[in-house]
């Protein structure tokens, strides 16, 4: 079998060009017979030489650094084309050459390879330099065309003025805005836009010194006559000497935007004063509203107080007459003294409404035992309940609930009268369901029910609806009074034909307020 060193002989014999294999130091191992016709050694006279020997002292020191760097990152590459590489000849001629370098490891050593050639004919560096400047000059001649056209196509209205003044370049947007015609190349700016103001003038010289300007906001009068409020600024350009070539100015017509600020400014202070009058007149309406809304509170509870009176001495008489008539006439004086009873406890119930809105009458939450005021609240109840042949079921209920009980049990009350008034068959229910920390106290009947419309307006003041849908009047109102001032919530659920079901939602007592009782 033919060994590795032999191969490796015979391909450096065999090879085209002229090849070198070389260790981390530079010492030639090899080299293949073609070596002869670049350097003029024989591959044995340079065997075990430093590569050195080829090349001329001045690169002796570039070429180590170069080797170093190569060993640390071994990867192929071609050296001697972008800067000349100069090989020396044994007859003491250097010759211009390149070489591709590459690494292989044998044995755990790493060597280098380099195969050398000629370098090709270079162009002489005049004719690479021309060559250059044409491509340069062709290059920024494609950029100021380019530049050009992103002027004239610009969204914005721009000019490019030279040291007199004379416009370069200008967009459209420029002509538009501007109402200007024809080509302006050339023309002075004075002469195409005459109206323009000194001090303006006088800026485009010390912008022509360096300076730059804008401004936010500014009348000026165009060609055509027109008044226009344009925001421009003003900056200089410098050519490839960077010295000052001109001025640029950059403008903006904001006329109509201006024109809508104003619109906008004037209808918001125009709101302004319609609100504030409004507001005014509003703030007098509620004044009125006030005094009239004292005035009805104090006359109720005149007139409450005043009648009261009244309706306890026709009591005190029916009880006497009762004793003195025939038993028809009794019962008769018992039917009147249920209605005087009711028509009292209307009068109390107008009174506390309009002491609770004076803020005379302060509610007095405490626990109290839910049960028992259910049923002495139904319990006056029973008589008209019996005389229209309904049946009135109180259910149990051995919840503590927290409020005022003497407001409550209006509210109740005013509940259990219009159910009784309104229900002409069947039954009516009072009881207490338990939700969360609260308890919904309700009345529930069988009467005609109410419509949506009729729900909506159910518990406002001085709505009187008809039997026929089962309305109610002044005890609802007088019921929503007193729930604001005890801060609970009223409801109504119906459903026309099927009854309604009324109902107050009050707090349960806490366990400390119940031990404190």
């Amino acid at each position: 079998m033919v060994s590795a060193n032999a191969l490796t002989e015979a391909a450096l014999r065999a090879a085209h060009d002229p090849v070198v294999v070389m260790s981390r130091t530079g010492i030639i191992q090899c080299a293949s017979e073609r070596i002869a016709i670049t350097s003029g050694y024989s591959a044995s006279e340079l065997q075990g030489q430093h590569l050195q020997k080829l090349l001329p002292p001045r690169l002796h020191g570039v070429f180590n650094r170069f080797l170093t760097e190569f060993f640390t990152n071994p990867t192929a590459r071609h050296v001697g084309y972008a800067e000349p590489l100069f090989f020396l000849h044994k007859d003491g001629q250097e010759r211009r050459i390149e070489f591709g370098i590459s690494a292989f490891e044998s044995e755990g050593e790493l060597y280098a390879v380099c195969t050398l050639h000629d370098a090709p004919a270079r162009p002489p560096i005049e004719h690479n330099t021309k060559m250059a400047l044409e491509r340069l000059e062709t290059r920024l001649s494609n950029a100021l065309q380019d530049v050009k056209i992103l002027i004239a196509h610009a969204p914005a209205a721009i000019a490019v003025l030279d040291r007199d003044m004379r416009y370069m370049l200008v967009s459209r947007r420029w002509m538009e805005d501007f109402t200007l015609e024809g080509n302006i190349a050339g023309k002075r700016h004075y002469d195409v836009m005459p109206n323009q103001p000194d001090r303006w003038k006088e800026m485009h010289a010390r912008c022509l010194q360096g300076e730059t300007f804008f401004s936010e906001e500014e009348s000026y009068v165009c060609p055509d006559g027109r008044v226009e409020i344009i925001r421009w600024e003003l900056v200089p350009w410098r050519d490839v000497e960077n010295q000052i070539g001109g001025l640029m100015i950059f403008s903006e017509l904001i006329t109509q935007r201006k024109r809508a600020e104003i619109a906008l400014r004037e209808h918001h202070d125009l709101l302004e004063t319609q609100v504030t009058e409004r507001t005014a007149q509003l703030e007098r309406s509620r004044d009125e509203a006030l005094r009239a809304n004292a005035d009805k509170t104090r006359f109720i509870a005149g007139i409450s107080h005043d009648l009261r009176q009244p309706l306890q001495a026709a009591t005190l008489l029916l009880s006497a007459l009762q004793r003195r008539v025939s038993p028809d006439l009794s019962a008769l004086c018992g039917k009147i003294e249920t209605a005087i009873s009711e028509a009292s406890k209307k009068l109390s119930g107008l009174m506390d409404a309009s002491r609770l809105e004076e803020g005379v009458l302060q509610p007095r939450i405490a626990p109290f035992e839910i049960g028992p005021l259910l049923q002495q609240v139904a319990r006056t109840h029973h008589p008209m309940v019996e005389a229209k042949g309904l049946e009135l079921i109180v259910e149990e209920c051995a919840a503590i609930g927290a409020s005022d009980t003497l407001l409550l049990a209006r509210i109740i009350d005013n509940f259990i009268s219009n159910a009784v008034k309104y229900t002409r068959v069947g039954e009516i229910k009072v009881g207490c369901a338990i939700v969360g920390d609260a308890a919904r106290i309700y009345v529930a009947d069988t009467g005609a029910g109410l419509d949506d419309a009729g729900m909506i307006r159910v518990f406002d003041p001085y709505v009187q609806l008809d039997d026929a849908s089962a309305g109610y009047g002044l005890g609802l109102a007088i019921c929503r009074t007193i729930a604001d001032a005890l801060h609970c919530q009223l409801n109504v659920t119906s459903e026309v034909g099927h009854g309604s079901v009324f109902s107050v939602t009050i707090p349960l007592a806490t366990a400390d307020a119940t031990a404190a009782e």
